[in-house]
């Protein structure tokens, strides 16, 4: 599809916005009678890059580096766009999970192109794999396998959660939005770790907790604490309640991965 032009003109609202991120921002912040290009290309690193052009309102310079940050919107919340702002900090997590990469370039009044840069099948192939050094291979990207229990009552962070559990293929997710139903669901389903807001309507996170402790089935499985109470004082207090890790929002993704492989990882 390299260099093909979509020739649609499409008033705001007139295709969904559940489509794939990149095409789907192409799409939500265009102009009307817009455009959006699809490009294929070989970099000249031998990576296969998939890019997607529109002719909307453009980027600023200033909020480029706010760009991937979770939950930024850069101002678009104002408007009457529908969005969370998790979208593209996903894809660029698993992008360089993938050993790629995602970049833009915009011009305010001009439009925008993204692109991503993955590695070729046949590059991979050719790889030496018998060179690698020992400390690369510790196993800390192998297989995540098991049940995860999310309680959360907040919609934008429980659909950012899905995001991430989708980019595990052995990764089960049960979801809760009260620290009630979540006890329910962990005394049914015996998840191999909870991950659990704090301010919760009904009982709170420490509340939760000290259920989940109090129970012979449910005690041994580690709890996590995602929580916007990001003080030090908070984060003490969590450590001391007994959470396996307090994490703070806005949630930092990478960390958010590296902590559910550090529990559920095949060999773990």
């Amino acid at each position: 599809a390299k260099g093909m032009q979509f020739p649609w003109r499409w008033g705001r609202g007139a295709i969904s916005t559940k489509s794939d991120v990149i095409w789907g921002m192409s799409v939500k912040y265009n102009r009307d009678g817009g455009q959006v290009i699809v490009g294929g290309s070989v970099t000249p690193h031998g990576m296969v890059r998939l890019s997607v052009a529109d002719t909307g309102r453009g980027i600023p310079a200033e909020r480029h580096k706010d760009l991937f940050d979770p939950f930024s919107r850069l101002g678009a919340e104002a408007g009457d766009i529908e969005g969370t702002g998790i979208g593209l900090t996903v894809t660029k997590q698993l992008a360089e999970a993938m050993d790629g990469r995602i970049g833009f370039k915009s011009v305010v009044g001009k439009g925008s192109t993204f692109w991503i840069d993955l590695p070729s099948a046949r590059h991979a192939n050719e790889e030496d794999h018998e060179t690698a050094e020992p400390e690369t291979m510790t196993g800390t990207e192998g297989p995540v396998i098991g049940n995860l229990l999310y309680i959360e009552d907040n919609p934008a962070n429980l659909e950012l959660m899905e995001m991430i559990a989708n980019g595990f293929v052995d990764l089960n997710l049960i979801l809760a939005r009260t620290a009630e139903e979540g006890l329910e669901l962990a005394e049914q389903h015996i998840p191999d770790l909870v991950i659990m807001d704090i301010n919760l309507p009904g009982l709170d996170g420490y509340e939760a907790l000290r259920c989940l402790r109090d129970r012979d089935q449910t005690r041994h499985i580690p709890v996590i604490a995602l929580s916007a109470n990001a003080m030090a004082g908070d984060i003490e207090k969590g450590r001391a309640a007994g959470f396996f890790k307090y994490l703070t929002k806005p949630v930092k993704v990478g960390e958010l991965i590296a902590t559910i492989r550090e529990v559920l990882k095949e060999d773990g």
